[in-house]
């Protein structure tokens, strides 16, 4: 079971962590601004929050109902900065990027609509291609955003930087982009991980990667390997050598593809279909489906499920957790309502046949009530889910995030499957044990040594079940930072 954990090598940099409200701290230095715990004012100007959030669109064009809705749930924070992930994105005028930053400028914002590939049009973009030239190209952009008036004091690094991708036509793979703000530096590590087991742990492993910046940050903190963890870090952040180290730290944001492992008496098999390593294809039994469903119902149950995470079930994920703090423990530790999984919920056009037709958009809940007009048992069903968020009813848990037909896991030949999420995939050692179910997508901020920020505070996390995409949730999490 996942224990809520310590801050990894923070003891060991004098930080105090407060399990009240999330906030990581460091000593104050002279003339340094305090932040008080209860929730008061920060008394420098240097403070600013972030809110950061992220939607997998599938090539799906969203609807102008759906762009009005995030870019009202986003602003409304009210955050200094706002960071915008969306992966399998567009280039032309259609893309959600794009739009949003329109809706952005009108809240008051400034937007960085560069650092990617070219359009067609000849216009920068916050695009990156996450695929080789030999493959289909799929983009991720990455979209920044700080209110009116703080671009005379922040900037961004000219280009968004691509690492650790896995080929074979993946969009997995990490992007990094920096923010300064007034001197400090916040390095926005956009974080997708692949669905496999083993090459998941690879991208693990690029944490000891110098172009990630986090070469040393787990080893023993000998004069040496500090000095070198310096150098490694001014280089990747083009520091000289010879100046001081700014104050920094990272921003995490992605689709960690973390899942829940299942617990062996909810596991059955399917012996009709074969996985790759020649078994029947592991599954969710009827009665585990039940058991599932009935911990969604209720936040005890969440947390409950929050406990087979797989941050915590796998030791070889020890060094990520160690090194972001993000929503899963935040949520552990007691803060905050923990919201419905982002993944892997039924696409509409499955879950409400009636709803389906032409080509698949983006959507929002009222979009699909409206559509639905004349047949009040259908606007019930659709309302359902968002009716009963906190003690949702059975029927509208299993049609959300058990219903999809879909590819098993792992099976070969390939199979397509009704109620496809039932089906189990193999970890790194071909155990079929993780669901497809999960909070995957993911917000947090770095502590130990890839932080040297005064004070750090996660203040929310949100899932959004009101935007239809394909199987994953729209997320985003707000998070304050002194330097």
């Amino acid at each position: 079971r996942f224990e809520p954990r310590g801050h990894g090598n923070d003891d060991a940099m004098g930080c105090t962590h407060s399990a009240r409200v999330g906030v990581v701290s460091y000593p104050d230095k002279q003339g340094a601004a305090t932040r008080r715990d209860d929730g008061g004012t920060l008394e420098k100007s240097s403070a600013f929050s972030v809110c950061a959030a992220s939607l997998k669109l599938d090539g799906m064009k969203a609807s102008d109902a759906t762009v009005s809705l995030i870019a009202q749930r986003l602003t409304a924070v009210g955050a200094d900065v706002l960071v915008w992930l969306e992966t399998d994105t567009r280039l032309d005028e259609l893309a959600l990027w794009r739009r949003l930053g329109a809706k952005f400028n009108e809240a008051g914002y400034i937007c960085f609509l560069d650092g990617g590939v070219t359009a067609p049009d000849g216009a920068p973009t916050p695009a990156v291609q996450m695929t080789s030239e030999d493959d289909k190209k799929r983009y991720t952009a990455l979209l920044v955003a700080v209110k009116a008036g703080m671009e005379e004091y922040c900037s961004v690094s000219t280009s968004i930087e691509r690492d650790g991708t896995t080929g074979n036509g993946s969009a997995k793979g990490f992007l990094r982009r920096v923010l300064r703000v007034d001197g400090a530096l916040v390095v926005l590590s956009v974080t997708s991980l692949s669905p496999k087991g083993k090459l998941k742990n690879q991208q693990i492993s690029l944490i000891n990667n110098p172009g990630l910046q986090m070469k040393t940050a787990f080893e023993e903190p000998t004069k040496l390997r500090e000095r070198k963890f310096t150098q490694d870090l001014k280089s990747a952040l083009k520091i000289p050598e010879s100046a001081e180290m700014p104050k920094y730290t990272y921003i995490c944001l992605g689709d960690l593809n973390m899942r829940l492992a299942a617990r062996q008496e909810w596991i059955s098999s399917d012996s009709s279909v074969t996985t790759e390593s020649g078994k029947h294809a592991p599954r969710l039994s009827p009665e585990g489906v039940d058991s599932v469903i009935d911990l969604l119902r209720s936040q005890a149950g969440r947390r409950e499920l929050l406990g087979l995470d797989e941050r915590g079930v796998h030791t070889r994920q020890e060094k990520w957790v160690d090194a972001f703090y993000d929503q899963a423990e935040w949520w552990l530790e007691g803060h905050g309502t923990v919201p419905l999984p982002s993944y892997k919920r039924t696409p509409y056009f499955q879950a409400f046949p009636a709803l389906a037709g032409g080509e698949p958009e983006i959507r929002t809940t009222q979009e699909l009530v409206d559509q639905a007009t004349g047949d009040p048992a259908l606007q019930q069903e659709v309302l359902a889910l968002e009716r009963g968020l906190q003690h949702a009813e059975p029927n509208a848990l299993r049609r959300a995030f058990f219903s999809a037909r879909d590819k098993v896991p792992k099976s070969k030949p390939k199979v397509v499957k009704d109620a496809a999420q039932t089906y189990l995939n193999e970890d790194a050692s071909g155990a079929g044990v993780l669901m497809n179910l999960g909070w995957l997508d993911s917000v947090g901020f770095a502590r130990g040594r890839l932080s040297n920020f005064r004070r750090q505070t996660f203040k929310d996390f949100q899932a959004v079940p009101e935007v239809h995409a394909f199987d994953h949730l729209l997320t985003y999490g707000v998070m304050e930072f002194e330097p």
